[in-house]
């Protein structure tokens, strides 16, 4: 975080050991302010509007579930969409019926483009670049959809976009940081063994 602050024109490479750790460390960063992108991208569930537009879809394959209804009525777009009290079954079974409505007779890009829409006066910079990249992944995905949206959210889950908003610092495994440069290399995991523990019969 000192390095990212004190030479702004300058990339850093974090490398590490384990594909676990990259994550971690990425959550770290963030939380000291500092914008880190995973190589080959990230999920981009690392966006709370994404996560917001992902609860939206939930609520029409499960119009029941009260952390996603609650996430969508408390939120910007609640208003909107004219759902505001996450305890109303009633509303919550309509805003189910739309959703799903849509998604199936519209498509996955013109109705993520349109909750896009509604969303972007609320976001930074950054938000609406991950929000852009979800319609594109929409649209993409419009090719494959099936009749369970549960596909469309494990399908955005899983796929890494990269973030071209914070690509000062990059976090990878030592790997896979073969043939990159950086202006500054960090290496946090040197206290451990270089090599792996052997398997037992070995």
């Amino acid at each position: 975080a000192e390095s990212a602050t004190r030479s702004p024109d300058l990339s850093i490479g974090v490398l590490v050991r384990r594909n676990e750790t990259v994550g971690k460390l990425i959550s770290l960063l963030r939380h000291h302010g500092v914008m880190a992108s995973e190589e080959g991208g990230n999920p981009l569930t690392d966006s709370a509007s994404v996560q917001l537009l992902l609860s939206l879809a939930r609520i029409a394959e499960h119009p029941g579930d009260s952390v996603a209804r609650f996430h969508v009525a408390t939120s910007p777009i609640g208003e909107s969409l004219k759902f505001t009290d996450h305890t109303d079954d009633a509303a919550g079974h309509r805003l189910s019926r739309v959703v799903r409505r849509s998604l199936t007779e519209v498509g996955y890009g013109s109705t993520v483009a349109g909750w896009a829409e509604l969303l972007k006066p609320h976001c930074t910079p950054r938000e609406r670049s991950r929000l852009a990249q979800l319609v594109e992944l929409a649209f993409s995905y419009q090719r494959r959809a099936t009749s369970r949206i549960e596909d469309f959210i494990r399908f955005v889950e899983y796929q890494r976009v990269a973030d071209p908003t914070s690509a000062q610092v990059r976090v990878m495994t030592i790997h896979q940081a073969k043939g990159l440069e950086f202006d500054i290399v960090i290496l946090p995991e040197l206290e451990g063994r270089l090599i792996g523990q052997p398997d037992s019969f070995v």
